[in-house]
């Protein structure tokens, strides 16, 4: 019997069990949430609520290319259906590799029978969790769950890979020129990736933190709790320091450049980003000359898993609510409000946020709002789910 084979015939035939499950299933429109917000800024290529989910967005957009106008919410929906038939797909191997790690601790090779079981347990666990509601829910509606499923299910597969690999080099089963750390930088590009859609892709860090412990060092018990905790800090560093952190200094940069020094828009976020590349460059270059693996490895995370997914979602939102132009430069408005000498420098009035909203309306920059506030209100005071969504369409 072919292992791999039919490892890899079983699991396309799960995941076209889900597809069509899917696909059958799928909404035909819009539910009167965030699914009606997404399928619209995707379709328009905008920018949704905060932080916007670039990547989300420009799938979406790749979606509705082949869509007709009133097709356009099923295609976008039909973009989260095949992520979370991908999903399944993922989920059945990472099963299937965890099955065969537990089995052969006690053997040296799968026997047929062993093989039968590996391929029974995933099917019905894959399928098992294909039809469960909260995730059947998300596989047919236009949101960004299903998506940031696919990137955990993924994210997790590649660390099962390295795992095994590991396992064989250490077994002297693979070339000492193997490179299982390939699937290391393979994951910290997800990550960064995830961070795109949502940020549910990085909660897969403390499972990443277990597997490369059990692989590296004799488990003990205080060093599975420094394991656990050391886990949870790199979490809570990327959600809270690296994440937002990036472009809070890429600001103190461009606001020093600017405005201290007379320089260009933008020097000062150009230079920021310049620099931490180098450094990244010329770290792993470092690391690697003194065979500093784990140092080559976390530098190689910050210069591919740290992007500026939220550079463009600001833009967007200062364009939107008139506080800048397309030159990018502030306009009148932004001076007479938020100068030191403004109306209401920092917000803490609620008339400036009406105000605020005001332009937000009639700039007429985030087509949803003016359609809702302003072009949908001409003809109805009050509207329902169908009512919006048939004044999209028509």
């Amino acid at each position: 019997m072919n292992y791999n084979f039919i490892n890899k015939i079983n699991g396309w035939a799960i995941f076209a069990i889900a597809t069509i499950v899917y696909m059958l299933t799928i909404e035909d429109t819009a539910s009167l949430w965030d699914c009606g917000e997404y399928i619209t800024a995707a379709y328009k290529l905008e920018v949704g609520h905060p932080p916007g989910a670039p990547l989300y967005m420009i799938l979406g957009r790749v979606f509705s290319f082949f869509a007709a106008p009133e097709n356009v919410a099923f295609y976008i929906n039909s973009l989260s259906a095949l992520s979370s038939s991908f999903t399944i797909l993922f989920m059945f191997w990472s099963i299937t590799l965890l099955l065969k790690k537990l089995i052969l601790q006690g053997k040296k090779e799968l026997e047929q029978h062993d093989q039968i079981g590996i391929f029974v347990s995933a099917s019905i666990g894959a399928l098992a969790y294909t039809f469960t509601d909260s995730f059947w829910f998300s596989a047919v509606e236009g949101e960004v769950y299903a998506m940031a499923s696919l990137f955990t299910a993924v994210i997790f597969w590649a660390i099962l890979k390295w795992d095994e690999e590991m396992a064989e080099l250490q077994a002297n089963r693979l070339s000492s020129n193997a490179t299982p750390n390939r699937w290391l930088l393979l994951i910290i590009f997800l990550l960064g990736l995830a961070i795109g859609v949502h940020l549910l892709g990085i909660l897969v860090i403390p499972a990443i933190g277990y597997v490369i412990y059990f692989r590296v060092k004799e488990t003990t018990r205080n060093g599975f709790f420094i394991a656990g905790i050391l886990s949870i800090i790199i979490l809570g560093f990327i959600q809270e320091g690296v994440i937002p952190g990036t472009i809070s200094m890429a600001s103190s940069f461009e606001t020093a450049f600017v405005n201290s020094m007379g320089l260009p828009f933008y020097s000062g976020s150009l230079f920021f980003f310049a620099l931490l590349i180098a450094f990244c460059i010329f770290g792993v270059r470092y690391a690697r000359k003194n065979n500093m693996h784990l140092l080559s490895n976390a530098l190689m995370g910050i210069a591919l898993g740290v992007g500026k997914n939220m550079v463009s979602s600001i833009r967007y939102w200062l364009r939107a609510f008139n506080i800048t132009g397309e030159d990018d430069v502030l306009t009148e408005f932004a001076h007479l409000l938020l100068s030191d000498e403004g109306w209401d420098p920092y917000l803490q009035d609620d008339a400036s946020l009406w105000l605020l909203h005001y332009h937000l309306i009639n700039n007429n920059y985030a087509s949803i709002y003016q359609i809702i506030f302003t072009e949908l209100r001409k003809e109805r005071f009050v509207f329902d789910e169908d009512v919006f969504v048939n004044y999209v369409i028509n």
